[in-house]
């Protein structure tokens, strides 16, 4: 169970520290260039799609035999905290879409592994 900590929270902190990275780019570039607010939510969203790609590959890679039931608990906890940070601007395509893109990554990548295998 300790493991299954320690490695939940290394996700956490991958989360966390490449959406604060993420945040503080996007700060500076709206600083000396104004964009307007559909760029800004559209590379917001293809930022957090590709830092999901890379979390379901890190799950494929951590969790080989159950990567799809911890995809799922990933997902349904990222999807949580999400709702709870965002209780009073609920934007349902946002909070749904990044889980999905996660557990559609990791569905696909763990296919693919077993027909490796086979």
């Amino acid at each position: 169970m300790k493991s299954y900590l320690k490695i939940y929270l290394k996700f956490a902190l991958f989360i966390l520290i490449t959406f604060t990275i993420t945040s503080l780019i996007l700060a500076s570039i709206i600083s000396f260039i104004h964009l307007s607010n559909i760029i800004y939510h559209t590379i917001i969203n293809l930022i957090a799609g590709i830092i999901m790609i890379i979390w379901g590959f890190m799950i494929v890679k951590t969790f080989s035999k159950n990567a799809i039931l911890h995809s799922l608990l990933c997902g349904l906890i990222f999807a949580l905290i999400a709702l709870m940070i965002n209780i009073n601007d609920i934007n349902l395509i946002n909070i749904i879409s990044r889980p999905f893109i996660l557990i559609m990554t990791v569905i696909i990548l763990s296919m693919y592994k077993k027909k490796l295998e086979v």
